[in-house]
């Protein structure tokens, strides 16, 4: 027998807002229990926003906060300052909901309109996610910090994650602070610990900081982290240089893919976006959308337009003014000595037996085919490069090789016969290697002189130098040398390279980036020629050896060469040459290497579309092969003469290039809710903290000349600090904040004189955590039903105009409708009402402007009582109207994107159906072979199912809206 509940409370409808715990929540579900009922809701104030929760009852206190409720206190506060803060806190805490820009551009940058796209365009779609793919050096992180920004406004990024490489957390975590107040804690080994000392050991980091940065290693590493992140929720996060988790089925892919799982808005970035194979490029898209590929190896660019921005720097040059300068490129050839022609000709002759290793399996490279027989070449080259780099380097490869052929001798007497003729030809190597001293090094005596001529010395005075090797026994060698040389010490020349810790690669960058920091020569292995900022205070880059990959060039280039460099870069190659006509073919390659990419960097944008590997080590293992088949350098690198460049592209730049249409409407820039400017609500608002108390008199500082203000924080904002990294709390909490962008930018710059110091000046605006904080104690000076009076001269005496906020919500609770107006009520029937739009009622009011308060009320607040119900009436209608409205401006773009999610689905239906036909044997279908494709079945079903699923509910709006009467404005 079932018995029926009855709930003895009143029933609150879902789509409700409610008061509970002294939070305010949305009704999202109503379930009956014994006695009263259970509230699934959605938070919507600053502490618990889009925090879902259960609330009875029986056990709290829900009280719903309706219009009707409200109480009208009359202020009488001078210039109605108090009402005038409240309102405009208010209306800077209204959610834009259309795609036009509101913050981001606004940040402490030189802005340029190409570094919009990538924002609009997320925007634009139902989720805000899209691939930054711009080039080297063109400012993605500029950009994903504007699409943040906007995200934040939007009430869509209260949980930020940043993921990016060891060496960047730093940098970026700088960058988003500097120039767009986004505060993230950074996670790095030390930070991690940090964290663990304050929380039990069982608890989840990822839910102590709501905005983190950490790198994609310390996640891997850790396969606690993966349990962390699954019961991680965040509103946004971030994947710095994602290429590397594009590859299937690795452990980083899979996090990636966890991770996209986990958030709301998802940001990639990379300058090397795909290998050249869709699928690559397609793994991806995947993660920010999974239902816009159907077949990742052949997709049409309708599939992925919208989704990704991908720019060249000659896409963009006409807009960056000054913000790039033309490169100068230096090849420095020197004769090789008697001792170095001894070795390269020696190397030139060897002939090997037997080898065996990564070298000596057949190459596996996509369109060729492997050759056997080139083993001995193919070591000889590695020889060859090794000597290239530095005696130091050869002498390596020499005696690792040796003392692998002595082990393999020692445990397999019968290949001592055939392994001792390869040994002593690589004991001679190393003899003749030996022979090669610091004055006969062709290359360090060039390099000597080279940093002579630029007037180097290791003092203040020098120019900041970065030098690039590919061998760490290289930059090992030129450490010492150049120390006892110049005689400087270890903190004036640097090495940097992989094996350095997080917090080590941290230092090291942001020394490098700083005026007064000693160092001056910076020797770096290519883990410093992805993604770093090194262009700061230096503009001499050296490639001491030549790495055999144009891709590789062209980001250690793009070290230096990027945006926002002022000075011209110089960029030096290190070329020994030989008298030998053979062996001067060989380095035929290195001159054709230089070329390439500086003709690629000046036409065509990308060097990976010249070989169209789109790897390094491929590129490096190519031109190995073929070097080692007989082919010239000119065969394996052509002249670029007289083609068109757009053919040069490969078949994915070529889709990708037809898939980006911009529309005007991406770069509209929205006006947001206000009636102050930044500077006057701080500023008020500050006034008002020093009304409150004495104590808070000398604390507060206004500088009317630059709009900047000095503020000593009280104790009462401790909260907010701890969570704001340790570097953005200056000495003594004395803030330096100013609406003055360019000051802002000096400050910067000024940062970057001085080893640890970050900016002494932060940007007064919204975004600001403490300009946050204002506008919430602005807000509770008024209780949640009450609304003030305002006397204005500019309406009749008998005229009442009622200040409402209306908004409608869509069934994730997410505002999809957000309006501010004002009815004016002459009567007690709507027909005598009128709305007011938001920029109407500013002109009729002029209540931007001071206002004058005479501190006396004579209104009969009764009345203002007995006209609201109709004023309440009046906005439900006219909510109405913009309901209707919305729904039918909606119904092209949800029909649409329902068409392209079944176009998906039955392709992706069609493409199992093909595969279960090849794969039947007489009739039948092998067991696992039929799970799996059962399994990718109900995936692709359950995918297409959830997405309809999410779309209607994000497009689809509650009937009932959320009214509040933020003030009524009545005539003197």
């Amino acid at each position: 027998m079932v018995t029926k509940i009855e709930s003895k409370k009143k029933l609150i409808a879902p789509g409700a807002r409610v008061e509970v715990r002294g939070e305010e929540w949305i009704v999202k579900k109503v379930n009956p229990i014994q006695g009263g009922h259970s509230y699934k809701v959605t938070g919507v104030s600053e502490l618990v926003r889009n925090h879902e929760a259960i609330f009875l009852d029986t056990l709290d206190e829900i009280t719903e906060i309706r219009p009707e409720d409200t109480e009208f206190v009359f202020d009488d506060s001078e210039r109605y300052r108090k009402s005038r803060l409240y309102i405009e806190a208010l209306l800077r805490k209204t959610p834009p909901i259309d795609n036009k820009l509101y913050m981001g551009y606004k940040g402490a940058f030189d802005l340029s309109e190409y570094q919009l796209k990538p924002a609009a365009m997320a925007l634009e779609n139902l989720r805000p996610r899209v691939l930054i793919a711009d080039a080297v050096g063109l400012g993605k992180t500029i950009e994903v910090g504007i699409l943040l920004s906007e995200l934040i406004k939007r009430g869509r990024g209260d949980r930020i994650l940043v993921i990016t490489m060891k060496s960047m957390l730093s940098q970026f975590q700088q960058e988003m602070w500097a120039r767009f107040t986004i505060p993230l804690v950074r996670l790095d080994s030390v930070g991690i610990q940090k964290v663990r000392s304050k929380i039990p050991s069982n608890k989840n980091p990822f839910n102590y900081y709501n905005r983190a940065i950490i790198s994609v290693d310390t996640l891997k590493n850790d396969s606690q982290y993966r349990t962390f992140l699954e019961q991680s929720h965040w509103d946004a996060i971030v994947i710095d240089e994602c290429h590397n988790v594009a590859n299937a089925n690795t452990q980083r892919n899979r996090l990636a893919s966890l991770l996209a799982r986990t958030c709301d808005s998802l940001i990639l970035t990379s300058a090397t976006p795909h290998n050249g194979k869709p699928q690559s490029f397609a793994q991806l898209i995947n993660m920010i959308e999974p239902t816009a590929i159907a077949d990742e190896e052949d997709y049409t660019h309708e599939e992925i337009e919208g989704l990704f921005t991908r720019r060249f720097k000659k896409d963009i040059e006409h807009e960056v003014g000054n913000q790039f300068s033309e490169r100068q490129i230096h090849v420095e050839s020197m004769k090789a000595t008697l001792e170095e022609e001894r070795l390269f000709k020696y190397v030139h002759s060897l002939r090997f037996n037997t080898l065996d290793g990564k070298r000596s399996k057949q190459l596996s490279i996509p369109g060729l085919s492997g050759i056997r027989g080139t083993k001995d070449t193919l070591f000889k080259n590695t020889l060859f490069k090794a000597f290239l780099s530095s005696p130091a380097a050869f002498l390596h490869t020499v005696q690792q090789r040796i003392n692998k052929l002595e082990k393999r001798m020692e445990e397999d007497p019968q290949t001592k016969e055939v392994l001792s003729e390869d040994l002593i030809k690589l004991q001679h190597a190393e003899e003749l290697v030996l022979k090669i001293t610091d004055d006969t090094f062709s290359k360090f005596d060039k390099f000597k002189s080279l940093l002579k001529e630029m007037k180097w010395n290791g003092k203040k005075n020098s120019p900041r130098i970065i030098l690039f090797s590919e061998r760490i026994q290289t930059l090992e060698f030129l450490s010492e040398k150049i120390r006892e040389e110049f005689n400087v010490d270890e903190n004036v020349v640097r090495v940097f390279h992989a094996g350095l810790s997080d917090v080590e690669q941290q230092e090291v960058v942001e020394s490098f980036g700083k005026e007064n920091a000693p160092i001056r020569l910076l020797l770096a292995t290519d883990v410093a020629s992805e993604g770093v900022n090194l262009h700061y205070y230096c503009n001499h880059l050296i490639h001491f050896d030549i790495p055999w990959s144009l891709i590789t060039l062209e980001q250690r280039n793009g070290r230096i060469d990027r945006y926002g460099q002022h000075k011209t870069p110089h960029i030096y190659y290190l070329l020994t040459k030989s008298d030998d006509e053979e062996i001067k073919g060989d380095f035929r390659i290195l001159d054709k290497l230089i070329e390439k990419e500086n003709e690629a960097h000046k036409n065509l944008g990308d060097s990976a579309t010249i070989m169209k590997l789109f790897d390094p080590e491929k590129e490096e293992e190519y031109i190995e092969k073929e070097l080692a088949e007989g082919k010239s350098p000119d065969e394996i690198l052509p002249s670029l003469d007289d083609i068109d460049m757009d053919k040069m592209l490969s078949e994915m730049d070529q889709m990708l290039n037809n898939a980006e249409t911009p529309k005007v409407e991406e770069y509209k820039k929205g006006t947001p809710y206000h009636w102050m400017d930044d500077y006057t609500f701080m500023k008020q608002s500050l006034q008002v903290i020093l009304d409150e108390g004495i104590n808070q008199r000398a604390q507060i500082e206004f500088l009317q000349d630059n709009e900047s203000i000095v503020w000593f924080a009280p104790d009462d904002v401790k909260h907010i600090l701890t969570h704001l990294p340790s570097e953005a709390v200056p000495k003594n909490k004395e803030f330096h904040l100013t609406t003055n962008r360019d000051s802002i930018q000096k400050a910067i710059s000024e940062a970057r004189k001085k080893q640890g110091k970050w900016p002494d000046k932060q940007l007064l605006w919204e975004q600001h955590p403490l300009f946050s904080y204002l506008i919430e104690r602005v807000i509770v000076k008024y209780d949640k039903n009450e609304a003030p009076i305002v006397q204005l001269p500019t309406i009749e005496r008998n005229q009442v105009i009622y200040f409402m906020q209306g908004v409608l919500f869509n069934k994730r609770a997410q505002p999809v409708i957000s309006q501010w107006f004002g009815i004016e009520v002459d009567g007690v029937s709507s027909e005598e009402s009128r709305v007011y739009t938001f920029d109407e009622l500013e002109d009729k009011l002029s209540i931007s402007s001071e206002l004058y308060n005479p501190g006396e009320f004579e209104y009969d607040v009764s009345l203002l009582h007995d006209k609201k119900v109709n004023a309440i009436n009046t906005a439900k209608e006219y909510l109405s109207k913009l309901r209707e409205q919305r729904g039918k401006s909606l119904m092209q773009d949800i029909t649409e994107d329902l068409r392209k999610l079944k176009n998906w689905r039955d392709k992706k239906i069609e493409i199992i159906e093909n595969e279960e036909r090849e794969k039947s044997v007489r009739g039948t279908i092998p067991k696992h072979i039929a799970a799996k494709l059962e399994y990718e079945r109900k995936t692709v079903e359950e995918l297409y199912k959830n997405r309809r699923k999410w779309i209607n509910n994000t497009m689809a709006t509650d009937e009932r809206p959320f009214l509040r009467i933020a003030a009524v404005f009545v005539g003197k």
